[in-house]
């Protein structure tokens, strides 16, 4: 009996070892088949978390206000905190230059200018200028071999408005030393330009730069084309004195440098927005 009991004994055993090795091999092959670093059947980890946004939930605009500004969308700019600001500033100047359009003349001109900047893009400026003309070089020699006066319609004045528009705005390295802030802008309007002859309507526009200095002084440096159409008046023959001939088209090339004041206050800079640390 005991030999018995003992050979039962030594049965079961056998049974339970080997099914404990048979369940042991088949967890070894289903981690063998998993992907790496996956542990098998682990679908909180496959599954994106809850609340985790997706491709298709990736809110652009809520982006935007969170790191560029808050507001109406229209008040983005590509410059953000630049350091010299126009808006909402006056400006008063004072220029002067030369102006090209008869080549007979030599003409030196001097003026002032007053704007207003209703924001770091427009502008409206009044410009003022006042001619100093006198006889060049190839005047000179025809009225010496001609034995007579050349007939010339030298300006005395020119007073116009113009809208601003900045274009560009950006830094320049001076000699790896010196960062220069400056703006381009184009210039658009028109005005009266008085002459020997008359008084005439006269369009403008032109292309200008400004270096600030600082945020009240700024150098600019300005092209303004003032086109019209004026009669000249003989001075050669004599029976013929004063009569006047024309029109003619005219285009006055002024080359101007000047000195411009900012004053006013500018528009208050939007709050900064503190982005919370994810």
């Amino acid at each position: 009996m005991k030999s018995r009991h003992l050979i039962l004994n030594l049965v079961v055993l056998l049974s339970l070892s080997s099914a404990s090795w048979a369940k042991s091999s088949k967890d070894s092959k289903a981690a063998v088949n998993s992907p790496a670093g996956s542990p098998a059947n682990s679908p909180d980890l496959a599954s994106p978390a809850a609340g985790q946004p997706t491709d298709e939930n990736v809110d652009i605009e809520n982006i935007k206000e969170k790191y560029w500004a808050r507001g109406d969308a229209s008040e983005l700019g590509v410059v953000q905190n630049r350091i010299y600001t126009k808006a909402h500033k006056f400006q008063l100047g004072v220029v002067g230059g030369i102006a090209f359009s008869d080549p007979f003349l030599n003409v030196v001109t001097t003026g002032l200018s007053l704007g207003y900047h209703f924001n770091d893009l427009f502008g409206f400026e009044v410009l003022g200028l006042r001619y100093f003309t006198g006889l060049s070089t190839a005047g000179v020699v025809y009225n010496t071999q001609n034995s007579g006066a050349i007939n010339t319609n030298p300006q005395n004045w020119y007073l116009g408005g113009s809208l601003l528009a900045s274009i560009l705005y950006g830094k320049l390295s001076l000699f790896g030393k010196k960062i220069i802030y400056y703006d381009m802008y184009l210039s658009g309007g028109g005005g009266a330009i008085w002459k020997e002859t008359g008084t005439y309507f006269a369009p403008s526009f032109g292309l200008g730069q400004r270096f600030y200095i600082n945020q009240t002084f700024s150098i600019r440096i300005d092209y303004r084309a003032i086109i019209y159409n004026d009669y000249i008046s003989e001075k050669q023959i004599e029976s013929k004195r004063g009569t006047l001939y024309g029109p003619r088209s005219n285009w006055d090339h002024n080359i101007l440098f000047g000195v411009d004041i900012l004053f006013g206050f500018a528009k208050p800079a939007a709050a900064s927005i503190q982005t919370p640390a994810p």
